[in-house]
């Protein structure tokens, strides 16, 4: 296990590194991060973080530069609790590794950012709030398991696009800002207990196979 209980601030080369932990009872613990500042120079480069073959990483703060998270397996983990921001990341969920936002988490998403599942029994589960809140800002969700038991949203500009299967469980809401725009492309399912809650302010998208229907209200 590497622990570093003191550094707060984590500056990668501007041409990106790698932070990894591989191995069952591997760990890097990066808990006490406020900022960590990915690759720079372009999007060609990466910083590179990754949980592999049962291995954890605990990350906290806001993330930017151009970094690219990634879990492989279900024994893997990274720890996003303590996220509460990213900007311009990829994370991904590979080989049966599961993204899990937890219920105490609040990320921001600014800049443009990507969330996709690889390979058998990959999955993204969200318990917490994932805001795209700034103007212009873009997620991309491409899962073929995603399930919401929190909050999506997406604020007055910004943009939400969900491609795949997703599943709406118990409390989960989408949210939007009067010009915010959510699009779902695949399928839509779950067991919503507030239904009754549904009260869109700006645009959703619902994409069938060769025809977008725009909804600004269901009845």
């Amino acid at each position: 296990m590497l622990s570093f209980p003191a550094a707060t601030i984590y500056t990668s080369d501007q041409y990106g590194n790698t932070i990894q932990a591989s191995g069952a009872g591997s760990r890097v613990d990066l808990s006490a991060l406020a900022t960590l500042i990915g690759a720079t120079r372009s999007s060609s480069w990466q910083t590179q973080i990754k949980a592999l073959a049962g291995g954890k990483v605990d990350l906290a703060g806001q993330i930017s530069g151009w970094t690219t998270l990634t879990v492989d397996t279900n024994a893997s983990t990274l720890n996003l609790e303590k996220i509460t921001r990213f900007s311009n990341a990829t994370l991904n969920a590979n080989n049966g590794g599961v993204l899990t936002f937890p219920a105490a988490s609040r990320i921001d998403w600014v800049g443009t950012n990507t969330i996709n599942t690889t390979g058998t029994g990959s999955s993204v589960v969200n318990q917490g709030v994932l805001s795209v809140a700034t103007s212009g800002a873009i997620l991309t969700i491409t899962a073929n398991d995603f399930t919401n038991y929190g909050t999506i949203e997406a604020g007055d500009g910004a943009s939400i696009d969900i491609h795949g299967f997703i599943t709406v469980a118990t409390q989960g809401q989408l949210k939007e800002g009067t010009s915010g725009t959510i699009t779902i492309s695949g399928n839509l399912s779950g067991g919503t207990q507030n239904a009754d809650q549904y009260n869109p302010q700006g645009q959703y998208v619902w994409m069938a196979p060769a025809l977008p229907l725009r909804h600004n209200s269901l009845r």
